[in-house]
C-alpha cells in the first residue's frame, strides 16, 4: 500500500521518471494493476516521451483494462501527441461520449487524416459556443473555409475575437474582415446568377 501511495505522491509532484522507475520492472504484471495506477504510469510515460515503454505497456493490457475511461484517455492522448492520427481517432471516438475535449481532438485527428467532412460534422454536432478553447474555433474556421461555408467562417472568427481575446491570433480581425468580404462577394455573385 505504501508503494502505491509513494507512486501517487511522485506523480502529483511531477516526478514522472521516479514513477516510471518504480513501475516499469513490473511490466509482466501490468494487467493486474488497478486502473488508477495504470493511468498514472501511462501518464508518466507520456510526459517523459518514452514511446517504447508506452507501447510495451499497451501490449500488456487486456481489452477490459483499455476500456477504462481514464486509461483510454491516456492512450488517446499518447497517439494524438505522437501524430498517429488513425489510432488517435479510433481512441477519441471511443471516448466521444465521456470526454469533453474529445470532439476537438477527434475532429483534429480526422482533419489530419484528410477526412474534412467528418471532421467538420463533429465540430458542428458538438457546437457549444463559449465552452471550447481557441483551438476548437481555429480548426472549425479552417474546415469552414475549406468547405466554403463563409457564414460559419465569420461566426468562428467572431467567436475567437469575442470569447478568446487574449489567445486569439494577432491577425484575427483581418481574418474576420476577409471572411466577411468573401461572404459578401459570394452573396452578390449568387444574386446576379
Amino acid at each position: 500500500m505504501w508503494w502505491i501511495q509513494s507512486i501517487s505522491i511522485n506523480h502529483s509532484l511531477n516526478n514522472f521518471n521516479s514513477v516510471v522507475n518504480m513501475i516499469s520492472p513490473l511490466n509482466e504484471f501490468f494487467d493486474l494493476f488497478p486502473p488508477e495506477l495504470t493511468t498514472i504510469y501511462l501518464n508518466s510515460l507520456r510526459h517523459i516521451n518514452n514511446h517504447d515503454l508506452f507501447i510495451e505497456a499497451l501490449s500488456c493490457l487486456n481489452e477490459e483494462s483499455k476500456a477504462a475511461s481514464s486509461i483510454r484517455h491516456e492512450i488517446a492522448e499518447f497517439f494524438f501527441k505522437s501524430g498517429q492520427w488513425a489510432e488517435s481517432a479510433e481512441n477519441w471516438l471511443l471516448l466521444s461520449n465521456s470526454e469533453f475535449e474529445s470532439p476537438y481532438k477527434l475532429a483534429y485527428s480526422y482533419r489530419m487524416l484528410g477526412m474534412i467532412d467528418e471532421s467538420y460534422h463533429i465540430l458542428k454536432v458538438n457546437d457549444q459556443i463559449g465552452k471550447f478553447d481557441v483551438n476548437y474555433w481555429l480548426l472549425r474556421s479552417e474546415l469552414s473555409q475549406i468547405t466554403e461555408n463563409w457564414d460559419d467562417v465569420v461566426l468562428c472568427w467572431n467567436s475567437i475575437i469575442r470569447l478568446h481575446p487574449t489567445t486569439a491570433p494577432k491577425n484575427a480581425v483581418v481574418r474576420l474582415q476577409n471572411a466577411q468580404l468573401i461572404r459578401s462577394i459570394n452573396s452578390l455573385t449568387l444574386k446576379e446568377i
